[in-house]
């Protein structure tokens, strides 16, 4: 309960706030915090300028966190998204991937051919989780899909089942190389979860899918029902408005009531 209250924390101070920057959604290195959230994932977890003279806040009211470049960014590396996206006891890059590329790059996928189980880790205990869905999703058949959603799903890797920053597993390495290939062609790499942060600051999947989510959330229908230009010219004026976040539901608002 407390993560989730992070994470709503977050997402309200990025969008209400006077920047209300969509790029702090990806690039923000600082969070919401509690007392039990730092008992569980420790001193990067801490609440940021402290002073112990001031009046003790109520226990596990939400404090910001300090920054932590290297190993925070923002809403893609919340622990509450990635434990969500993740087995009880092993990562999920798959669950991941699958998350990034529908609901962050408004991509769509075919339902498998065929249900299967995930192979279990003590079959094969000297793999990793990367290396173990490698193996499972190598057959052809499986990578019409999987060769969007690997990629993606593996850029995170970094964080385990309870999204806690890690380096290593199985005293392996952790191997957070991804990719994705963009409706515009193209293959992008990533390096781990900066990159892909960096990259769903810039992306025009990203952008596009983030302003017709919000129209669809709010108007409940989607920008195409307003006309065929709708979308293109929501997300001309977000990118020209410098990613303002509330300008975006204003213009939203405007055109659901005029057209």
């Amino acid at each position: 309960s407390d993560l989730r209250a992070s994470l709503d924390a977050f997402l309200d101070d990025v969008v209400w706030c006077k920047e209300s920057d969509y790029r702090d959604f990806f690039r923000a290195d600082w969070a919401f915090t509690s007392d039990r959230i730092v008992a569980f994932y420790g001193d990067s977890w801490k609440p940021a300028n402290v002073d112990p003279a001031e009046l003790q806040p109520a226990p596990n009211a939400l404090r910001r966190t300090a920054s932590d470049p290297g190993h925070r960014f923002g809403l893609v590396t919340h622990p509450y998204l990635m434990s969500g996206l993740a087995y009880h006891d092993s990562t999920s890059p798959i669950h991941r991937g699958v998350f990034l590329i529908r609901y962050m790059l408004g991509r769509t996928l075919r339902p498998p051919a065929e249900a299967f189980s995930p192979l279990s880790p003590d079959l094969h205990p000297d793999l990793t989780t990367r290396e173990r869905v490698e193996l499972q999703t190598s057959p052809e058949s499986c990578q019409t899909c999987h060769v969007k959603i690997n990629g993606l799903g593996f850029a995170l890797e970094n964080y385990d089942a309870v999204g806690r920053y890690r380096e290593s597993e199985r005293s392996k390495s952790i191997d957070a190389k991804g990719s994705y290939d963009p409706r515009a062609g193209g293959m992008i790499h990533f390096a781990g979860p900066a990159e892909l942060a960096e990259y769903l600051i810039s992306s025009d999947d990203a952008q596009r899918a983030f302003v017709s989510r919000a129209f669809q959330h709010f108007v409940k229908q989607p920008p195409a029902a307003y006309g065929p230009e709708t979308l293109d010219r929501l997300l001309k004026s977000f990118r020209e408005s410098n990613f303002n976040i509330q300008q975006m539901l204003v213009e939203i608002a405007v055109v659901a009531s005029l057209e």
